[in-house]
């Protein structure tokens, strides 16, 4: 009976090039890469800057500026009657929370 290394236990494993998300020590194993320290706080720090400037524009611009969005909805509606667009004679929106002065 002849014993056969089966093909991840023989020598050619060590002289495949490493891969870009792993590193060869120099025992020839290869070892996963951890962030720590600067490079970690950096990593997170450019997570987290990343996600914000992503939605900076989309969340946090819009709600600090209302009055900016109010002037150009009332420019862009003031040619538009809704009592003329409103489908099969239905009332005109209100607020239902609006108090009647």
């Amino acid at each position: 009976m002849v014993l056969v290394n089966p093909p991840y236990l023989s020598d050619e494993v060590h002289k495949r090039k490493p891969s870009l998300l792993s590193a060869n020590t120099s025992q020839g194993t290869i070892r996963n890469v951890y962030l720590r320290g600067w490079r970690y706080g950096l990593f997170l720090g450019g997570l987290v800057g990343f996600i914000s400037a992503a939605l900076y524009p989309i969340i946090i611009y819009p709600m600090m500026h209302v009055d900016d969005y109010k002037k150009i909805q009332a420019e862009n509606r003031k040619d538009v009657n809704q009592e003329e667009i409103q489908p099969g004679n239905m009332k005109v929106w209100s607020d239902p929370f609006d108090r009647k002065k």
